[in-house]
């Protein structure tokens, strides 16, 4: 299923550059020192497609799963964690870093960036406390 805001998902559609392979699965990646291409399916059994390619940008889940955070800590109603500036949850103690926190931007460098102001507030924290 092609996921994504509907504005987004026309702007793809409309990009003559881009080419959708939608309801195939990545098997394989293809090349010696950088890619060059990848196998594509649609299912277990059925023939491999070839594409030849140089990038490949990969996104996991857009969901957060936070499922057992429920009633420990607030979450907002998609299930990300509310965070204050210091990434501080509503259970004092308890900080939280990258997607699954109620956040502007989903990328790896915006997540690394969380990772080390939410450890190095929780050692504040921790200090703190003796």
């Amino acid at each position: 299923q092609f996921r994504g805001s509907p504005l987004l998902q026309q702007r793809v559609r409309d990009n003559d550059k881009i080419q959708l392979h939608l309801g195939r699965t990545v098997r394989e990646l293809r090349g010696q020192s950088k890619l060059e291409g990848l196998l594509l399916a649609t299912a277990e059994d059925s023939p491999a497609e070839e594409l030849d390619c140089a990038g490949l940008f990969v996104a996991v889940g857009i969901q957060p799963r936070t499922g057992f955070l429920q009633g420990v800590v607030e979450l907002d109603q998609s299930g990300r964690i509310i965070t204050q500036r210091d990434l501080s949850t509503s259970l004092p103690g308890v900080y939280a870093a990258g997607d699954c926190r109620d956040t502007l931007l989903r990328q790896v460098v915006t997540a690394a960036a969380d990772g080390a102001l939410a450890a190095t507030m929780a050692a504040e924290y921790l200090l703190a406390q003796d």
